[in-house]
């Protein structure tokens, strides 16, 4: 598949505002290679006499030469994939174009020779193509009919700005009821997005005068009315992982935020 023509919405040099670093830039390129740069000082290399920032073809051949973050080999994954949630989640007119791919497979085949992102002559990891299609999963996940979400997790969780991240892009296309167990941490969180967004709230206290098990008891108490679930987990939490396990019994969808 090679992104032009009708796929050329797929391709980072297309245009479309993309939102990094408090910026807003042309297209996820731009954006991408003024991401890797060590020296703050050549930041502004990717900015025109005029203000602006250079187009995406521009700003690839000055990536070339800008000396890289210490950290860039590992952390260009992480920054591609939060642009590409950044491009298809905000523009709807892409998020529909990028979810009425169905179920295809996406590579971009290229000419340069670009083994890591795409494929050439048959060979590569296509790293691009497969965060495209995870984001598409997530985006075809979100629009099914969801009613009732659970909104929990650790208790150590207090990452509001994060929380509100992933909630704004799964709830793009509904108005959810949230679910919320009101214990710390996550929930407490949940709640207060809920109230912010003027979203009903169904509450679900533990009653720990049941004794020890009453967490779990909740926890399934919530999972028999919700239709889907964001949980917020920091891989060691036996609660959270015990309302992930139990909506996969299920067969609900859980969406799950390692922090």
């Amino acid at each position: 598949m090679e992104f032009r023509d009708k796929y050329a919405f797929l391709s980072n040099m297309y245009s479309c505002p993309v939102h990094y670093d408090g910026k807003t830039f042309p297209c996820v390129e731009t954006a991408f290679q003024y991401a890797k740069c060590a020296d703050e000082n050549e930041k502004e290399k990717f900015i025109n006499d005029k203000g602006y920032f250079l187009n995406g073809f521009v700003a690839r051949k000055i990536g070339r030469q800008v000396k890289l973050r210490d950290d860039w080999q590992y952390a260009r994954l992480e920054v591609m994939y939060k642009l590409l949630e950044d491009k298809f989640c905000h523009n709807k007119k892409l998020r529909q174009a990028l979810k009425d791919t169905g179920d295809r497979w996406i590579q971009e085949d290229n000419t340069w020779g670009d083994t890591f992102w795409g494929v050439y002559n048959g060979i590569g990891e296509n790293m691009l193509g497969k965060m495209l299609m995870e984001i598409r999963q997530n985006i075809q996940d979100c629009d099914r009919e969801v009613k009732k979400v659970i909104v929990a997790g650790s208790r150590n969780f207090n990452n509001y700005n994060l929380l509100c991240k992933r909630l704004d892009y799964y709830f793009s296309n509904i108005t959810p009821v949230i679910v919320c167990g009101e214990a710390r941490g996550a929930d407490s969180l949940g709640r207060r997005y809920a109230e912010e967004h003027n979203y009903m709230i169904e509450s679900y206290p533990a009653d720990w005068s049941k004794g020890k098990n009453a967490g779990y008891l909740r926890n399934e108490q919530m999972s028999a009315v919700a239709d889907a679930a964001v949980i917020f987990w920091n891989g060691s939490s036996l609660g959270t992982k015990h309302m992930i396990e139990t909506m996969k019994k299920l067969n609900k969808l859980v969406k799950v935020v390692k922090f």
